[in-house]
């Protein structure tokens, strides 16, 4: 699931272990908004534990627990949830992806 390979970034984006800032796309059939999945380098709070984007997602804690899932950082998950999976559902503030 997980590559080896150096983060790069193209200004506040995450980019893919190819080097596109897109990780896949929302299609129109989903009944979403259309639109590119992107990850944001972004940002976390220490003091509300919030935040958004890969610094967000990669906190000590969350990051233990994407490895212990088998990927190595937040760019290797939201590019296996973008190839692999093809629905959301809401589960309380989270998504849960199918």
């Amino acid at each position: 699931m997980s590559e080896n390979k150096p983060i790069q970034y193209e200004g506040k984006f995450v980019l893919t272990t190819d080097g596109s800032k897109d990780f896949g796309e929302i299609r129109a059939e989903t009944g979403l908004q259309e639109g590119k999945i992107r990850l944001r380098k972004g940002e976390h709070d220490e003091a509300t534990d919030k935040g958004f984007g890969e610094i967000h997602i990669e906190r000590p804690r969350r990051l233990k627990q994407l490895q212990q899932n088998g990927y190595n950082r937040a760019r290797d998950i939201v590019a296996d949830i973008s190839r692999n999976y093809d629905a959301i559902h809401q589960a309380g503030i989270a998504g849960i992806y199918l």
